[in-house]
């Protein structure tokens, strides 16, 4: 073979190795990318982005530099490389999405317990409560906090706290509609969201809750634990105009549900159209602050 067709073939070789090591570089650096940004949750917004774009339009530009060399070296294609070539950038893109829309779902959920996290329950709920307003259509909130539940911790260990709270999660997601919005606050604390809910329906269903959580069992060695829930409701118009206005009046009504023995259910007391006093708005603003703390 001539010298100049041995250097034609060397290069067209090396062209297709550097298409095909582009592909795999492309998928090693996106693994590597995400999980590092799965270890930030300020970053999870980046999870959403269309990063198997550019990993699609990189295999397709390494397939077309593949294709080049394999023209360029005389030789012809295999089957296998035909359909290596034809399916590799829509594999990587199926991927890809699956993998971002896992991590979107991540990103709104709470890992504990499967319910949406303070951040993506107070998207939800902002929503509900400007059509709420926006239609007149009554709405309420319920504040659920379990009962001793540093006890549980203390005497069983965190794993089995966790437990507790993802049994009692599933209770109340089991126990409300659909189109209820349940997401988890922060440690041992609960907000149920109930659209097109009067205060004599938003009382019948923390009752209902209160009553439901009580009889949950969770088993821990040898013995079986059961807790109780304490709940305060507050509702839209009556008690607060906006979002963190019935936040702090379910608040003060978990806390007088904690004052009365527990395991109760209390309704936000102050007469009607009064809203729950700056102080419990500003606490009530710390603690949602501080639950979502880390989260996009």
């Amino acid at each position: 073979m001539s010298g100049p067709s041995v250097t034609r073939s060397a290069e067209a070789w090396l062209m297709m190795g550097r298409g095909m090591s582009a592909v795999q570089e492309a998928i090693r650096q996106q693994e590597r990318g995400l999980r590092r940004l799965r270890r930030r949750p300020c970053c999870w917004p980046l999870l959403t982005m269309p990063t198997s774009l550019i990993v699609y339009v990189v295999a397709v530009l390494a397939c077309d530099l593949a294709l080049t060399g394999w023209k360029l070296a005389g030789t012809p294609l295999r089957a296998g490389d035909l359909l290596l070539l034809v399916a590799l950038p829509p594999v990587i893109l199926l991927q890809r999405s699956l993998m971002h829309q896992q991590l979107a779902a991540a990103a709104r959920t709470d890992p504990k317990t499967g319910l949406l996290n303070a951040t993506a329950w107070q998207r939800e709920a902002d929503a509900e409560v400007a059509r709420a307003l926006r239609t007149g259509a009554p709405l309420a909130l319920l504040l659920v906090d379990v009962d001793h539940f540093k006890r549980v911790n203390d005497n069983y260990g965190h794993l089995i706290g966790d437990e507790v709270l993802r049994a009692l999660a599933t209770e109340l997601r089991r126990q409300v509609r659909e189109s209820d919005v349940v997401g988890r606050f922060g440690g041992e604390e609960f907000t149920v969201l109930l659209p097109r809910t009067d205060d004599a329906g938003a009382y019948r269903i923390a009752e209902r809750l209160r009553a439901s959580a009580g009889r949950l069992s969770v088993s821990a060695a040898d013995t079986r634990i059961g807790v109780t829930v304490s709940i305060g409701v507050a509702v839209l118009g009556q008690h607060g105009h906006d979002l963190f206005e019935l936040l702090a009046a379910a608040d003060v009504a978990l806390y007088k549900a904690k004052d009365a023995g527990r395991d109760q259910v209390r309704v936000y007391a102050h007469a009607p159209g009064q809203v729950a006093a700056p102080a419990a708005q500003a606490t009530a603003r710390e603690e949602w602050d501080e639950a979502t703390d880390g989260y996009p």
